[in-house]
């Protein structure tokens, strides 16, 4: 009997302290949403500010920067697109030139 009272202790203060761990991990999580939360609202408005305001905008290193990624992003895009091309033209040869010879 003093066994199974053992057991049910530890498995009550297990559970316990799993559901105190579920709760102060469920409550970091609601404060890091609200961090990121403020943290996007000062970022909206601080890129709606640079957008009205044509100087500070060319001065804003931020979206020059984004520029850059795009464009290298859509270069990247052309670069394989062009591939694909040259590597469909070898194909259409290849076939030709297997078609010739037969």
């Amino acid at each position: 009997m003093a066994i199974f009272q053992f057991f049910k202790f530890i498995i009550q203060s297990s559970f316990q302290f799993y559901s105190q761990e579920e709760a102060t991990w469920s409550n970091n999580l609601a404060n890091q949403a609200k961090k990121q939360k403020i943290n996007s609202n000062r970022i909206n408005k601080h890129n709606r500010q640079t957008v009205n305001n044509p100087k500070v905008f060319k001065k804003n290193h931020f979206t020059i920067k984004q520029i850059k990624q795009k464009m290298t992003i859509l270069q990247m895009f052309n670069s394989k697109m062009t591939n694909l091309i040259m590597d469909s033209k070898l194909k259409q040869i290849k076939q030709k030139v297997a078609k010739i010879n037969l």
